[in-house]
């Protein structure tokens, strides 16, 4: 039986400092296929002997902190290509046209967007509406944040929701609009662990505020109530201001009352 080749790799260019896409190439009878990790690095960060990633020297915590990541993303992976090797085998089905569609398949129920997309849709048929439209909601700011690109749910880690949440706050989102953002999504990471499709971990979202942070009353004074109150009909010369003004006093007057719904009402609680 011919042997099965896996390799990482990555695309070459004229410029060793523009990031170039990572991918594996897998080689089996004569045939050659590539899986995009979707994943870019620059020349010098990227050990093509070693197959992995390499920090270059003065690189920003930040930045190493984000290279280690996908290190471990690659390899994981990897791994995880010769699980469905192994697979394949055992069924004797090994090709590559069939490892390249089981990659589609995994793919598919991988994908955040497509998990998010599917919760909002089950929320709805449930008449949640309102944490559909979260989800949604959601879903849109993170398609924004990754520009358009599909995100893995088990890309999703500490220095991945850091950068969520450093992105959302430089848009100029309110904090408890961040925190917003961010609980969805980990709501979402957590019914993936507990479906079973990613695996149960310490939770990415341990260094970002998910809390709900306490804010100024917008209520009006009391002191405000009385002095529309006091206002005189001469002093609003406008119909339409006085009519504003009753309206006004009339709800805030009547928000402790029951009101009727329907004027043919019966009961004990008709007034």
């Amino acid at each position: 039986m011919s042997k099965i080749s896996v390799k990482i790799k990555r695309k070459k260019s004229a410029k060793p400092t523009r990031p170039m896409l990572v991918y594996l190439q897998i080689i089996y009878c004569r045939k050659v296929a590539r899986i995009p990790l979707g994943i870019k690095l620059s020349d010098n960060e990227w050990d093509e002997q070693k197959e992995c990633i390499r920090i270059p020297p003065g690189t920003p915590p930040e930045q190493v902190l984000h290279l280690y990541s996908m290190n471990t993303q690659i390899k994981e992976r990897q791994q995880y290509i010769f699980y469905l090797i192994r697979f394949l085998k055992k069924n004797n089905t090994l090709s590559v046209a069939n490892l390249l569609s089981a990659c589609k398949e995994n793919e598919d129920k991988m994908s955040l967007y497509s998990f998010m997309e599917q919760l909002s849709t089950q929320f709805a048929r449930e008449g949640k509406k309102a944490t559909s439209r979260h989800y949604r909601s959601t879903l849109n700011k993170l398609t924004l944040f990754s520009e358009g690109k599909d995100m893995r749910l088990d890309d999703i880690d500490e220095t991945k929701m850091k950068q969520l949440e450093t992105w959302l706050i430089e848009k100029g989102l309110a904090p408890n609009t961040v925190s917003f953002y961010l609980r969805i999504t980990q709501s979402c990471w957590n019914k993936a662990v507990n479906t079973g499709l990613i695996p149960n971990a310490p939770s990415p979202f341990a260094q970002v505020n998910t809390r709900v942070e306490k804010t100024a009353k917008r209520a009006v004074e009391e002191k405000v109530m009385i002095q529309l109150a006091k206002l005189t009909d001469n002093e609003l010369q406008s119909p339409t201001l006085k009519f504003a003004r009753d309206m006004f006093l009339f709800s805030n007057y009547a928000r402790a009352c029951r009101i009727l719904t329907s004027p043919t009402s019966k009961g004990k609680h008709k007034r």
